[in-house]
């Protein structure tokens, strides 16, 4: 509903459908709990926005409904590690004080 879209940041109103509930009821379908949480403490702001547009809502219904991600293909990159690398990461453990920090790049050192 544009009225809601109004009222709400774009953000947000990005990230929620609406449908048309039982008898007055509205329905807001949220992408994920934050916004679900974030539609139900604007509840109040929300129901007076819809009556200042003439608009009859006896209550709003907040739903959690996490979009699909089947074909969202995330990115791997395998880390990079060559010469250079083992090189500056030597340096660096020569410099650094003895303590975690120097042990941990040691390590990481030993392990490439």
């Amino acid at each position: 509903m544009k009225v809601l879209r109004r009222v709400l940041p774009r953000a947000l109103g990005a990230e929620l459908t609406v449908d048309a509930g039982e008898s007055g009821e509205l329905r807001l379908v949220a992408a994920s709990g934050a916004v679900a949480a974030l539609l139900r403490q604007r509840g109040s702001d929300l129901m007076s926005a819809l009556a200042r547009e003439g608009l009859e809502c006896t209550a709003i219904r907040v739903v959690v409904q996490p979009r699909p991600t089947a074909g969202v293909e995330r990115k791997t990159h395998a880390i990079q590690w060559d010469e250079s690398a083992s090189q500056a990461l030597s340096k660096l453990c020569g410099t650094l004080p003895d303590g975690p920090l120097k042990a941990a790049v040691g390590r990481l050192l030993r392990r490439h």
